[in-house]
Formats: C-alpha cells, structure tokens, sequence
C-alpha cells in the first residue's frame, strides 16, 4: 500500500490505515526534500506527486493514498488516469465525512495557502451540498510547527488561537482539518475551541481505500504485514515521527528518488 506526504503528516493517515487493515502492508515516503508542499506553485507540486505515485506504483504497491491534501487537490484525477491501480485522495473523504456530522452553520476550512488557492474543498462540498456556506483559513505555520516538533508549544497555541478566530466569527461548528499535519494539534485546537467538531479526513480515507480493495478483490485480510518508510531527505526525522505518533519502532531509510535533483531541491528539467 503506498501512502505518501510532504513529510510526517501522512502518518495521521498511515496510523488509521494500520488500524482498519491491520494485514495490508506499508510503503510510506515523506518528500522531506520539498516539505512544506503549500507555498509552492501548483505545477510544481502536481509533478511531484505524480512523479511519487508513479514510484510507489514501481515499487510494488497495489493502490497509492496521496495522503496529502495539496497533492489530492492537483494530482488525483491525472493519476487516475495513468496509473493501473486504485488512487485515494484525503478531500473527497474529508468532504463527505463533514458533511455527516455537519449540524447547520457554515463549514470551516483550515488548509494550507495551496490547498485554499485551489478552492477543492468547496468544490466538493457544493457538489455534495450546493446551498452550503465555506469559509476557509490558511494556517501558514501549523506545518512547520509539527515538523519541527512544536505542536505543544505556546507557540501553536498562539497560531491555533489565531487562524480559530475567523471561523468562529463566521459561525463555524464544523471544521475540517484540510492538512494532514493538523491533526497533530487537535488537543490544542479542542481546547481552544470546545464548542467546534473538528473533521479529520484520516479515518474516512482509510474506509474509502478498504471499499476500494474490497470492490476489486485486491484486500488482504490475512498475514503479516511488512512496513516501509522512506525518506527523501532526513530520515531519521521521519523514524522519531513514526515511533512518536505511529508507536512503531522501526527505522526510516533515505528514498533516493531525487537523485537527479539540484542541491536546492529543485527536480532537475528533463
């Protein structure tokens, strides 16, 4: 199964994943060498999803989670179409799993700058719900806090207490966490916001890609699964977010996927 992110908050998905199909086995790559995806331009990002899932399809996996709001935003239909297995994306999920909790009142968006540009979040929920009011915010450090490791600082305490406050101006009691990173400071978020439901596509996600295995006779339901985590810069950040958030003691490897990348991290022009 091969889940990829910008870096760890992919996990979030990864750890629900492990959950629902305990059998299924793991290849998760963090494109750490470009984290975080949300400033940079959409093109950009599109080639590197795409280049990722085309990887993780080579390397074996039976089905690609693009666990990664930005990448689900720009990537997922063309992957769909040039790729032999079953594509997820988490803004489908997570649009459909607020929708089952929503209670009236606007729907809150917090995202990245990127996934807010691409306006797919409201996209989808119109599709669902045409009548229904979306507000969203770009939560510009709530990634860089996570990947440095600050998500319980008084820092993102600030950033949370910040990015809350249009949203609860606006009337928002349901907010969908629009990165995968942002589940990381949902005790936060709760806490400053006790009154919100706050969406996490995570766990809807990893019910779409069991219905998907299931549909296509493609689900493992027996056996030992055999976990992987790459890299492709800085392992070892990675190997201290699985055991942190996953609880699982195995060391990340470095993905050599960027090999042909300049050293600013840029992919070299073909």
């Amino acid at each position: 199964m091969g889940v990829f992110d910008s870096g760890l908050g992919g996990l979030t998905v990864a750890k629900e994943i492990r959950a629902l199909l305990p059998s299924e086995s793991l290849l998760y790559l963090a494109d750490t060498c470009h984290v975080p995806y949300g400033p940079r331009p959409i093109n950009e990002i599109r080639t590197f999803a795409l280049r990722i899932m085309a990887h993780l399809v080579e390397s074996g996996a039976k089905a690609v989670v693009a666990a990664c709001n930005m990448s689900s935003a720009v990537a997922i239909e063309d992957a769909r179409n040039t790729l032999p297995v079953p594509v997820i994306g988490v803004i489908e999920a997570g649009a459909r799993a607020a929708l089952e909790v929503h209670r009236g009142g606007p729907i809150g968006v917090m995202a990245t700058q990127g996934t807010v540009t691409t306006e797919a979040y409201p996209r989808h929920l119109h599709a669902l719900a045409p009548d229904l009011s979306v507000h969203q915010v770009a939560c510009h450090d709530f990634v860089p806090l996570v990947e440095a490791g600050l998500e319980g600082s008084p820092e993102a305490r600030a950033a949370c207490q910040r990015y809350l406050h249009p949203l609860i101006s606006a009337g928002c009691r349901t907010v969908i966490l629009g990165c995968t990173h942002y589940p990381f400071l949902l005790p936060i978020l709760r806490a400053e916001a006790s009154g919100l439901v706050f969406v996490d596509p995570a766990a809807a996600t990893a019910r779409q890609l069991r219905d998907e295995l299931a549909a296509r006779g493609l689900l493992r339901r027996r056996g030992r699964p055999s976990d992987c985590f790459l890299a492709t810069a800085d392992p070892q950040r990675l190997t201290k977010g699985v055991r942190r958030f996953m609880g699982l003691v195995t060391e990340a490897r470095l993905s050599h996927l960027w090999d042909d990348s300049l050293a600013d991290g840029t992919t070299r022009p073909s």
